[in-house]
């Protein structure tokens, strides 16, 4: 529904105009400028393959192996996160990276079956996220934009937290027996699992993240 909202508030036609220029670069190669850039990253790789040229130097270095079509512009950063990663870390830094995707997706796999049924669909949605962000790294340097990689990190965190709200059986008694206890509205207004109390760590914890 919000994507059919954003094409009839801009209009049908840019966003017609704006995907056709997809076709461009599988017609004609020579204008796909970030597929060349891509793969001239790749030569970055090529020549340091280990430890890669070092974080931060890719500006300084990718002159050197860009093709003439491309010596005209100025990269500040491939359009390719991952190729830059490579061609920055090496083999090092790639492995290191695919460890941490590793570690990620094993908590996912381990927990997710014990999770409650509200904070595992967050946890999926939220994974979509997650997912968008690895596709759209392949076309573009988002990650390399200190608030976006924040933002990944907030949204990977709050996945992992997500995932470690398991449900005893036990705790759904406990609350069944404290219902009719004296005290259990105090507890349950003011309490650490109180609903205002929850509320008010919601919606500091959006404050804190805008």
């Amino acid at each position: 529904l919000l994507v059919c909202w954003a094409v009839i508030w801009l209009g049908w036609r840019p966003v017609v105009d704006r995907l056709a220029t997809l076709a461009d670069g599988a017609m004609d190669p020579a204008k796909d400028v970030r597929g060349m850039a891509t793969l001239d990253t790749l030569l970055v790789m090529g020549a340091f393959p280990v430890l890669g040229c070092g974080f931060g130097s890719f500006r300084h270095i990718f002159p050197l192996f860009a093709r003439p079509e491309l010596q005209s512009l100025r990269f500040l950063h491939a359009h390719n996160d991952w190729a830059q990663l490579l061609a920055e870390g090496g083999v090092v830094g790639g492995l290191l990276a695919l460890l941490v995707v590793f570690l990620f997706v094993r908590q996912i796999v381990r927990r997710l079956p014990a999770t409650r049924v509200h904070p595992r669909r967050f946890a999926l949605g939220s994974l979509l996220a997650i997912i968008a962000a690895a596709v759209h790294s392949l076309l573009d340097y988002s990650l390399h934009k200190p608030a976006n990689a924040f933002l990944l990190m907030a949204i990977g965190g709050m996945i992992l937290a997500a995932l470690h709200l398991e449900a005893p059986p036990e705790e759904d008694d406990r609350e069944d027996e404290g219902r009719d206890a004296p005290g259990h509205k105090r507890g349950r207004w003011f309490g650490r699992e109180s609903p205002a109390r929850q509320a008010a760590l919601r919606i500091a914890a959006c404050l804190l993240l805008a």
